[in-house]
């Protein structure tokens, strides 16, 4: 295998500890809206919510998914730095999750998640792209299976 300079070395580890982080706080939200998840059965539990808005909930991730390739190219467009842009969507799904967290109707309940969800799945190009600036190829795939591991990890604790 071979050795990489310290300079990458560096960027490589710093990498891994910050998406390490982003999975240790992203992955219990999108276990638990993504999906076919929790969310949709605290709508169905709590607030006894009709096909349609379980349906609606549940498409929340899949909306973000395909609003990703619009993401990307404006991020491009715009010059934004794609690190910058990933976290600018996380902090705006934050207060999607905390409003659906304290929801007192089910009307409110929806209105969060499907505030916070996409924006939280539109993100998944942008982490890919984080790791293919800042990763050598030679060592990517080694590297991030440790962060895919510890995210697989926490989404299972937090469905549980």
């Amino acid at each position: 295998m071979k050795t990489l300079p310290d300079s990458q070395n560096a960027l490589l580890e710093k990498t891994k500890r910050f998406d390490l982080i982003r999975a240790c706080c992203t992955e219990p939200v999108g276990a638990t809206f993504g999906g076919s998840g929790l969310g949709v059965i605290v709508a169905l539990q709590f607030f006894n919510a009709q096909d349609w808005q379980k349906a609606l909930l549940a498409s929340g991730a899949t909306i973000g998914l395909m609003f990703g390739p619009l993401v990307v190219m404006l991020i491009a467009r715009w010059g934004i730095r794609v690190n910058r842009a990933a976290s600018t969507l996380f902090m705006a799904a934050a207060p999607g999750f905390c409003l659906a967290a304290f929801a007192p109707t089910l009307n409110v309940f929806m209105l969060g998640v499907l505030a916070g969800i996409p924006l939280l799945t539109a993100a998944a190009p942008l982490i890919t792209a984080i790791w293919e600036q800042n990763a050598p190829s030679a060592a990517r795939g080694r590297v991030f299976s440790h962060v895919v591991l510890v995210s697989a990890a926490v989404a299972l604790c937090a469905s549980l």
